[in-house]
């Protein structure tokens, strides 16, 4: 268009992603960029007749600095890697330091807070004016909007932190127990096998039997009931497959093959998630005790969470 109808068109909009890993003390991370936030420090832009060209790129040897969520990696089943997660918290990738990208921002942010506090300070001194109110005390409440508006916003902001760390406790746990619940529904599979297979030994059947009364509730678990039935599971399953030696038939049953391969990789998934469960839940009861964050915790009636403890390794 031409005049006031003028504006830019996108003719191509493309992405080009890698997949790369991170490297740290306990290994190598696998990192999947599929809707990342990116910051870099590479960037051009040149114009050509009436199109105008640009390109960002994050290239081979720059530092980075990666933030996201640590999720299951569906390839394997027995490690985390960073992506983006189905919750709302980002996954940003930038090679600026994690301090530089703190600081563009923060600065964007008290930009936007400097705008909002003129805004409140300009419609007090308004309506005052508008209702042609001079008087000294009117001049001493539109001076109060300026703190006031910065007290609620801090009091807003401390709440909705303290909130979202909750709230992640609360969906780490949850993680956790959609997996007991698909450690819980194999055992019915289970004790079908040993009442086929197994059906002198009477010891492993009542304890299958007692096993699979704990996991009807395994979604309602909390942390404490989760590991005794962990616990409990553990000790029954390594008698179960250990007694493959001895009956023959057994071993070579493919169900029994298929549920051994399951319980594997529903014991890495829940032994990975019990770390980052149990960061979080470190992380808001520290918040939860600290000055200022302990007054709104009291008033809001913040609870301590309990750590998830569980004899399982990847």
């Amino acid at each position: 268009g031409s005049g006031k109808k003028a504006k830019w068109v996108t003719v191509t909009d493309e992405t080009r992603l890698i997949d790369f890993y991170c490297r740290d003390s306990e290994g190598i991370v696998p990192v999947n960029l599929n809707g990342a936030e990116i910051h870099t420090r590479h960037s051009l832009s040149r114009g050509s007749g009436r199109r105008r060209y640009s390109e960002t790129s994050i290239r081979i040897g720059d530092p980075l600095y990666v933030l996201g969520t640590a999720i299951i990696d569906e390839s394997t089943g027995d490690r985390l890697m960073i992506a983006k997660g189905k919750n709302k918290f980002p996954l940003i990738t930038t090679n600026y330091t994690e301090t530089e990208l703190m600081g563009r921002k923060s600065r964007r942010g008290l930009g936007w807070l400097n705008l909002g506090l003129n805004g409140f300070v300009l419609i007090g001194l308004g309506l005052f004016g508008a209702a042609a109110s001079y008087a000294a005390t009117d001049f001493l409440f539109a001076s109060m909007i300026a703190p006031l508006f910065l007290a609620g916003c801090f009091v807003g902001l401390m709440y909705n932190d303290l909130v979202f760390v909750r709230n992640r406790v609360l969906r780490a746990w949850s993680n956790i127990g959609v997996s007991l619940k698909k450690r819980a529904d194999l055992i019915p599979n289970l004790v079908k096998i040993a009442k086929e297979y197994l059906k002198h030994e009477k010891e492993l059947q009542t304890d299958l039997a007692k096993l699979r009364d704990s996991a009807r509730g395994a979604v309602d678990f909390d942390p404490a009931a989760a590991g005794l039935f962990i616990t409990q599971e553990v000790a029954v399953m390594q008698k179960f497959f250990g007694l493959q030696e001895k009956y023959p038939d057994l071993k070579g049953n493919q169900m029994m093959a298929q549920l051994h391969e399951k319980l594997v990789l529903l014991e890495n998934e829940v032994a990975l998630m019990r770390s980052g469960y149990n960061n979080s839940v470190e992380r808001h009861n520290t918040r939860i005790g600290q000055i200022p964050d302990l007054f709104l915790a009291r008033l809001f009636k913040f609870e301590e969470a309990d750590l998830f403890h569980a004899e399982i390794e990847v």
